[in-house]
């Protein structure tokens, strides 16, 4: 049985257990914002100003190969040429960026995968180190990468032409894309064009 002071004292202690200070200050948890809480909080803030694409100032000239035409560019496209085959024109473009561009094999490896090829197959390391070409009539470094020559290319499957230039400030690009046979029959005069730039 319970003495009369304990059952005072256990009264006593269920009755303060329900009150509280209603002057305290209620009990705060920090937690982690939920995920789109957090992104509506970035996205809620301005862009950070851009300064638009890096592009090379040095000037670029070249010979235009017979058939060939060309429209002037802007911004990182310095040129578009044209060449018709059968009567349809297939352009060609020529890019200058400063600096090295992310080098021969970061490009070879995008391009790959912009026509559907994989860069990862047998055969690249060699293809790649076959498509040095020499020198362009400026005396840059010069590689002429024909991807209808990588193993595993399909026949009728799109291709694509394109050299790398590595001058000393700057990197040119030329590429064409189109089906295997249209790059075979033009490729003479890609190679002309490519080697023509200074």
């Amino acid at each position: 049985m319970w003495c009369q002071g304990c059952r005072w004292a256990a009264a006593l202690v269920l009755a303060s257990a329900g009150c509280g200070r209603r002057d305290a200050p209620p009990a705060r948890t920090w937690r982690e914002p939920a995920p789109d809480a957090l992104s509506e909080v970035v996205s809620a803030r301005p862009p950070a100003p851009s300064a638009g694409p890096v592009v090379s100032s040095e000037p670029v000239s070249w010979t235009l190969p017979p058939g060939w035409t060309v429209r002037e560019g802007g911004g990182m496209r310095r040129a578009t040429f044209e060449v018709s085959v059968a009567g349809v024109a297939y352009e060609c473009s020529l890019t200058v960026l400063p600096g090295e561009a992310g080098g021969l094999d970061a490009n070879a490896r995008r391009w790959a995968a912009q026509i559907g090829r994989s860069p990862d197959g047998l055969g690249w390391t060699e293809w790649l180190a076959g498509a040095a070409a020499g020198t362009t009539a400026g005396g840059a470094q010069l590689w002429i990468l024909d991807y209808s020559r990588l193993p595993g290319a399909e026949p009728g499957a799109p291709s694509m032409l394109a050299a790398v230039v590595r001058r000393p400030v700057d990197s040119l690009f030329l590429k064409l894309v189109g089906p295997s046979a249209v790059l075979s029959e033009v490729r003479d005069g890609f190679v002309a064009l490519a080697r023509s730039l200074r």
